[in-house]
């Protein structure tokens, strides 16, 4: 039951955890903290040369500004598509009154692009921002969206391609009908998934762990059977996104077990010696700020 959970922001530390209320048998009631996945993963996983490269071509200040914008951006593509997911009516000039101009034309690019993807694969969905936990590995985090879609759209065109001959050549040589002139509609199952949606200018590694780690924790079977995808939207694509699963298995080393262990063994591991006993840091502002009177 993830309904005594809540999400607690640290926003002057640059934390987050997820608090769980545990009511005892006996009457007492016990607090756990799970840092979350991407609190996780931002203190354990090395972005890499090229992140570093980056910040020393545009300066730390500029690379703060960037990615402080980049995040507000974010964040309201992702309330904008929870809103339009919950039946509601998104107003551009509610979004060009957030914004300046540049960064106004990107939400609306990216909310256009989720339009997009709707129309493209017909998702039905079930439920937006829920949480999830792993009691075993002690983390949580917030699901974007879950939904069903068609499985056809996991596959290749050249998967479907051959799926869909090999259906017709069974009811042609059922019923001796000449395959040419054979035509049917596959009915193809829907499928469970979860979707991260992500409106930054590449998909990082960081971003297929967090969604592997989704999927190995515990909601109450919400998550059995289930696939999970990067919804990449208002990127350069002809289309404006890109839908991009998570392979369920293979030896390339991109599979969803992969995710799951380079994040359980180079992250929580990491961060469960680095911080220890970990929960939510506190600060106590006072009412009034003054200089004392040795500083005057």
């Amino acid at each position: 039951d993830t309904s005594n959970i809540l999400q607690v922001n640290s926003y002057s530390f640059d934390e987050r955890y997820y608090q769980h209320t545990i009511e005892q048998e006996d009457g007492n009631t016990v607090v756990k903290f799970y840092p979350s996945v991407t609190f996780i993963i931002s203190c354990c996983w090395n972005k890499g040369e090229a992140f570093t490269k980056w910040i020393g071509q545009v300066g730390t200040l500029n690379a703060t500004t960037i990615m402080e914008e980049a995040g507000a951006v974010g964040s309201c593509i992702h309330e904008a598509v929870e809103n339009l997911i919950d039946g509601e009516t998104v107003v551009s000039d509610d979004i060009d009154g957030s914004f300046k101009p540049y960064l106004s034309q990107k939400v609306k690019y990216g909310i256009k692009s989720f339009l997009k993807f709707c129309e493209d694969y017909e998702p039905r969905f079930e439920s937006t921002e829920f949480i999830t936990y792993c009691e075993e590995f002690g983390y949580a985090g917030t699901v974007d969206i879950l939904c069903w879609i068609r499985a056809d759209k996991f596959m290749t065109k050249t998967a479907v391609n051959t799926y869909e001959k090999e259906e017709i050549k069974k009811i042609s040589e059922e019923f001796d009908i000449d395959p040419r002139t054979c035509y049917i509609e596959v009915d193809y199952k829907w499928v469970k998934c979860i979707i991260d949606v992500k409106s930054s200018k590449d998909v990082h590694e960081e971003h297929k762990m967090q969604l592997a780690s989704y999927l190995y924790s515990e909601t109450d079977g919400t998550l059995t059977d289930c696939r999970a995808a990067i919804l990449h939207i208002g990127n350069s694509t002809k289309i404006g996104y890109s839908f991009l699963p998570l392979k369920e298995s293979g030896e390339d080393g991109n599979s969803v077990d992969d995710w799951f262990r380079r994040f359980k063994v180079c992250c929580v591991q990491v961060f469960k010696e680095r911080f220890p006993n970990a929960k939510p840091k506190t600060d106590v502002f006072p009412k009034e700020f003054k200089l004392t009177k040795e500083n005057n």
